[in-house]
């Protein structure tokens, strides 16, 4: 195959707490009685102490109010909360579908606000549309040209301190009224840091990589990116020719 690749490593640093997204079988109920006994972690996520608390009181004076409270438990019953991913020895990990998935999100916006014209114009005629990047084909283009070195599927995270978990209320009108319900995710604080590698055919360019490792202080990894959540700072990246391990076929 005369296609060079590269294999890509990148060491970060959170900047924002990132929340986990791997579902958990823990039950509902005793999220309610942890949030109004306040130990919902006040202040870790960005927000001022006070300004948490009062927040916090607030939210807790309306959550004993509402009278759809109960029914939003029976419905949360038997849901889970969201943990941070583990590797097999059961550390906390970044997965690779993530990691992926950010790659993709980040190349369709960038490409969307016209940051690369020739690779736009190129793709536009394979994709032959003028919207191609609303659409799968940046899914697909990422997909054939990023992979995992072995089937790498999880990348330890070196947590800073400890995880902990936070519980806020949702809000969100529906067909029968206002609704309320907890969402709760285990936390990495911000300052943990964590490194990941992946390999990239040559038209995955150096400058593609860098807009991309720089939108990782504007749109972070992990639940809740678009509040902010999970945005980190590059450590260190390295970018190296990739050689993979020659094949030798017998003929018979």
């Amino acid at each position: 195959m005369n296609c060079k690749r590269y294999e890509i490593r990148v060491k970060g640093e959170f900047t924002k707490a990132c929340f986990g997204g791997a579902n958990s079988s823990a039950g509902s109920n005793d999220l309610v009685k942890d949030y109004l006994s306040k130990k919902m972690t006040v202040g870790k996520t960005g927000m001022s102490g006070e300004c948490a608390k009062r927040l916090l009181e607030e939210e807790q004076e309306n959550i004993k109010k509402d009278t759809t409270l109960q029914e939003n438990l029976d419905e949360m019953e038997g849901k889970g909360i969201t943990v941070i991913y583990r590797d097999k020895d059961g550390k906390p990990s970044l997965a690779d579908h993530q990691i992926k998935g950010w790659i993709k999100q980040q190349i369709s916006f960038l490409t969307s606000v016209n940051k690369y014209k020739e690779f736009k114009k190129e793709a536009k005629k394979e994709a032959k549309s003028d919207d191609f990047f609303k659409g799968d084909y940046i899914k697909r283009w990422v997909s054939e040209r990023i992979s995992f070195i072995n089937g790498e599927r999880f990348f330890p995270i070196n947590i800073k301190g400890e995880s902990f978990f936070d519980c806020r209320p949702l809000r969100a009108k529906t067909m029968m009224g206002e609704r309320i319900a907890l969402a709760t995710s285990e936390v990495v604080p911000e300052g943990s840091t964590f490194e990941f590698r992946f390999l990239a055919y040559e038209e995955v360019s150096k400058e593609i990589l860098q807009d991309l490792l720089e939108r990782g202080s504007e749109w972070g990894l992990g639940q809740w990116a678009n509040s902010g959540c999970g945005t980190f700072k590059v450590i260190e990246a390295e970018m190296k020719e990739y050689k993979p391990q020659k094949i030798e076929i017998k003929m018979a």
